[in-house]
C-alpha cells in the first residue's frame, strides 16, 4: 500500500501557467494532422463499400473519440504535456477518424462467407435527391440489394455507359468480422 500511495502523490494537481496551448509540441500538431487525413480518406473509402448507416458510423466515431477521455487527465499529462481542451480535440479530431477507419478496415479485412450473385438490371434512374443527382441508381430483379442503395449508386460520369449497354450485374458481397457486409467486387455484364 505505501509504494502506491508514494505513486499517486507523484499526480499534482496543474497550475493554469503549466497547461496552455501553446506547450503542445510541433510534432503533435503535425501528427494530429496527418491521423486526421489518413483517418478521413480511409473513413471515406471504407463507408461508400460497407453496408453501415451513416448514424451508426457517427456511433463509432464518438465511441472511439471519447474512449481515451476516460483516461484521468492528470495521467495523460504526464505523458503530453499539453491543456485539458487540447487533449479534447487530439480525441476528437485524432483518434476518433483514425480509429473508426481502423474499425471498419478490420472488418474488411477478415471478411468471410462470401457471395457472389448475378442479377439481370430491371431499370436504372439517375439519382433524384440533393446527394446522389450525378449517380445511377441500378434496381435489380426480386428486389436483389433493396436495402443498400449505396451498392446499386454508381457515378455517371464513369459507370452510365456500362451499365447502359449490360443486362446484368455480378457482385461478391463478404460477411464482416463486426457483421457489416462488405461489397468487395463488381461488374456490369
Amino acid at each position: 500500500m505505501r509504494n502506491i500511495s508514494s505513486h499517486l502523490n507523484k499526480f499534482k494537481p496543474l497550475s493554469l501557467d503549466q497547461v496552455s496551448p501553446q506547450n503542445a509540441p510541433d510534432w503533435m500538431v503535425k501528427l494530429l494532422a496527418l491521423t486526421w487525413f489518413i483517418g478521413m480518406g480511409f473513413l471515406f473509402w471504407i463507408y461508400s463499400i460497407t453496408d453501415i448507416e451513416l448514424s451508426q458510423t457517427a456511433k463509432w466515431f464518438a465511441f472511439f473519440a471519447l474512449v481515451f477521455t476516460l483516461v484521468p487527465y492528470r495521467i495523460m499529462y504526464q505523458m503530453i504535456p499539453v491543456d485539458y481542451y487540447f487533449m479534447l480535440v487530439i480525441n476528437t479530431i485524432g483518434f476518433g477518424p483514425f480509429f473508426t477507419s481502423l474499425f471498419l478496415m478490420l472488418n474488411l479485412i477478415f471478411a468471410n462467407h462470401t457471395v457472389t450473385e448475378r442479377v439481370r438490371i430491371s431499370h436504372f434512374h439517375l439519382g433524384k435527391d440533393a446527394f446522389n443527382q450525378k449517380d445511377v441508381v441500378i434496381h435489380l430483379e426480386n428486389k436483389a440489394l433493396s436495402n443498400t442503395i449505396k451498392f446499386r449508386s454508381f457515378s455517371s460520369e464513369v459507370y452510365y455507359s456500362d451499365i447502359n449497354e449490360s443486362n446484368y450485374f455480378n457482385y461478391t458481397i463478404k460477411q464482416g468480422l463486426f457483421g457489416y457486409d462488405v461489397m468487395s467486387d463488381f461488374n456490369f455484364e
